[in-house]
């Protein structure tokens, strides 16, 4: 196993999220993959946060952390949202913002590997945030892309936090990804710190939450996720959209047939979302080794991911039925927020 005794980049802090089960082994792996092969921005000081106070970790999990030399904070205090699993992101982005002390921030989710030194995450050329688009649902294209449905949600979301949707960028097609509004994949993203954006991007989430803003079937995770974009464009920062190669989606939709992602061998990062789960691992790792064969062997040897079940103890069930209680409530929020939305805008979205 990898060790590093000392951050020997300046440019950037890495963080990430942490707490027990499947997060767990995705961020062991993560962090071999960035120490081996993600050159000098891969030796940054790295920052784990612990959102919640009821997922602790195994001593296996401390061992490896230190032995990768990452830094582990508690930001369970910190956390107004505990139901909300995206709401992690938000307290360890804040946290990381107050903790840094280099230029830049990166945001890595823990389902990542880091195949080759990164370079646009650092934000070289005078850009303030970097990230990839995000081409699925809600994502606005040209008209009559049949994306038009999604229209009501950026309205809504825009009227939460104040934001015109007329301001919003188009992003120019990009391979086989035509022209769309910006819509930011938040897996993965850096931003410039001193300007406001931790603040601006939770202020934004929380807002979008409280307002009940959500699109078709009450699906609200996306705020935090868009609240990145709107964040940005509300700031008016410099931004750059990612490569491809610094940020490779093989989401296990994404492994075969018409949707397909497109073959990028030369690929410096992979976002592999549930391909690792047992049931999609095969055809993850065929793509691996057509695409990305000199990777093949080191990921086979790690294995699918194995899900790890909680001890069922009193108090772990009561938080458990806490999140699923008031998240079944905010979903019956959105739905009448949106249906007075529909009322009053004679649509539907």
């Amino acid at each position: 196993m990898s060790t590093i005794a000392e951050p020997t980049s300046d440019r950037a802090t890495i963080v990430f999220c942490i707490e027990a089960g499947r997060l767990e082994s995705e961020s062991l792996l993560m962090l071999e993959s960035l120490r081996r092969w993600g050159g000098p921005i891969g030796q940054s000081r790295v920052l784990a946060v612990l959102p919640r106070r009821d997922r602790r970790l195994s001593p296996a999990t401390l061992a490896g952390l230190e032995s990768y030399g990452v830094e582990l904070h508690d930001a369970s205090r910190e956390n107004e949202m505990t139901w909300y699993n995206w709401y992690n992101k938000v307290v360890a982005v804040r946290l990381a913002d107050r903790l840094a002390t280099t230029p830049v921030v990166i945001w890595l989710d823990s389902d990542v590997l880091v195949l080759r030194p990164l370079s646009e995450l650092g934000l070289p050329n005078g850009a303030e945030l970097a990230a990839r688009r995000e081409p699925v649902a809600p994502a606005i294209r040209e008209p009559g892309s049949g994306t038009e449905r999604f229209l009501g949600y950026w309205r809504r979301a825009c009227d939460a936090v104040g934001v015109d949707w007329d301001a919003v960028p188009w992003l120019l097609a990009d391979g086989p990804s035509p022209r769309q509004r910006i819509a930011f994949c938040a897996g993965v993203f850096a931003f410039r710190r001193g300007l406001g954006f931790s603040e601006v991007y939770a202020d934004f989430t929380r807002r979008m939450i409280e307002a009940g803003v959500a699109y078709y079937d009450n699906v609200f995770w996306h705020n935090e996720q868009n609240a990145v974009m709107l964040a940005m464009v509300k700031l008016g920062l410099r931004f750059r959209e990612l490569s491809r190669q610094e940020h490779h989606m093989l989401y296990q939709g994404m492994l075969e047939g018409p949707g397909a992602a497109p073959l990028v061998p030369d690929a410096r990062l992979v976002h592999y979302s549930r391909s690792r789960d047992p049931e999609h691992w095969p055809r993850f790792m065929a793509r691996i080794r057509g695409e990305l064969p000199e990777y093949h062997d080191w990921l086979l040897g790690h294995g699918p991911l194995v899900q790890v079940r909680f001890p069922r103890d009193p108090a772990f069930l009561a938080r458990k039925a806490y999140r699923k209680v008031y998240t079944e409530l905010l979903k019956r929020k959105c739905s009448r927020v949106t249906a007075s939305w529909n009322a009053r805008n004679g649509g539907v979205a």
